[in-house]
């Protein structure tokens, strides 16, 4: 697996247990491990799973479920564009990160008020 959205397509149930129970640098390799089923709270169950998961509540405490969508293209390196939470690991160099988590975006819809992209996507 190499996002979140691949572990639910592992086989068997015994593999993404073992995956979930990982931890990972995060949100960059030279972060701090954390453990997949903290970044992936989704895929390893240890978040609820709802009909409209980014309008609740719940995707502070679980992080990104890739429903939420922005557009972000960076200034100081156009190159580096992000239109969901995990595009952001992606992003380099690390000064990028910043910049995006420090964005605001109006949530939960393009009416809401505008929140932090760190605090929409759990960095």
């Amino acid at each position: 697996a190499t996002k979140c959205s691949d572990i639910s397509e592992l086989t068997p149930v015994g593999v993404i247990t073992r995956i979930c129970k990982k931890k990972y640098p995060y949100p960059t390799r030279k972060g701090v491990k954390t453990l997949i089923s903290k970044i992936c709270g989704r895929q390893c169950d240890t978040c609820p799973a709802t009909a409209t998961p980014s309008q609740t509540p719940s995707v502070y405490e679980c992080g990104d479920d890739n429903d939420f969508r922005f557009n972000y293209t960076d200034n100081k390196s156009p190159d580096q564009k992000a239109t969901k939470c995990s595009d952001i690991s992606e992003l380099t160099p690390v000064g990028v990160i910043t910049r995006i988590c420090k964005k605001k975006y109006p949530y939960p819809t393009r009416k809401g008020v505008k929140t932090l992209i760190s605090k929409i996507c759990g960095r």
